[in-house]
């Protein structure tokens, strides 16, 4: 609250965050008081500096305990769907990309990463994932993937399929498709978002279009005491 005698200058707002700062639109909406409207795109903290004269105003605390600058917390927007991103961990013990490759009776793991409309990386879960292995050369087989929600915007899908052959990967969030990452490479499903500088979009090897990139099963390594002849 400020000076109701005041004009709208008298205050002025800097937002600072880890990409830089940007200011807010100080307007009087009397009695003595003013709105401050701005907007942000990038998830994060920042600093709220709010000032007169250009110093941080101390909200009658004093020097030593002013009240500015003011913590803020911008938490990633809903989920979209086309924005979200699916993985598989070629890291140790993984050896294969189980988007697009798997041994009949084993298991398979695949990430997914939702994010908001600019590419942040949600923070928590709650999102409905559908995992849908469908065989293409009998579109009457079909399995299930379990998805785990890990709580921290992240979701952990395993399948394990008995017949071999070649499948279409569907992982879908209210019927639309999530972007399907095969060989990737550089920064992980969880360590790529907005960055707060350039437009976000998913790296070269992703796609929303799952059938340039068909799951292959093959058959385990023969097991001497189960086979016949």
């Amino acid at each position: 609250q400020g000076d109701m005698q005041s004009p709208s200058e008298q205050f002025s707002v800097d937002i600072v965050g880890e990409t830089g700062t940007s200011s807010g639109a100080v307007s009087y909406v009397g009695d003595g008081q003013y709105i401050v409207e701005y907007t942000l795109i990038k998830a994060g903290s920042y600093k709220i500096h709010v000032k007169t004269g250009g110093t941080d105003i101390y909200c009658g605390n004093g020097e030593e305990r002013k009240c500015s600058p003011f913590d803020l917390d911008v938490l990633p927007g809903p989920t979209v769907t086309e924005m979200c991103e699916a993985e598989s961990d070629e890291s140790p013990p993984f050896s294969e990309d189980s988007i697009v490759e798997a041994r009949v009776g084993e298991i398979g793991t695949i990430y997914v990463m939702a994010k908001d409309a600019y590419g942040n990386n949600r923070r928590i879960g709650g999102d409905i994932f559908s995992a849908i292995f469908l065989n293409m050369a009998d579109t009457g087989v079909q399995y299930r993937g379990n998805v785990f929600d890990q709580e921290d915007g992240s979701y952990r899908v395993t399948y394990s399929i008995p017949i071999s052959g070649t499948y279409v990967v569907s992982i879908t969030l209210n019927g639309e498709s999530v972007q399907h990452c095969v060989g990737a490479s550089g920064d992980r499903w969880d360590a790529r978002q907005y960055d707060g500088k350039s437009v976000y979009s998913s790296p070269h090897f992703c796609s929303d279009n799952n059938s340039l990139s068909p799951l292959t099963v093959i058959h385990s390594d023969m097991h001497p005491t189960s086979s016949t002849i």
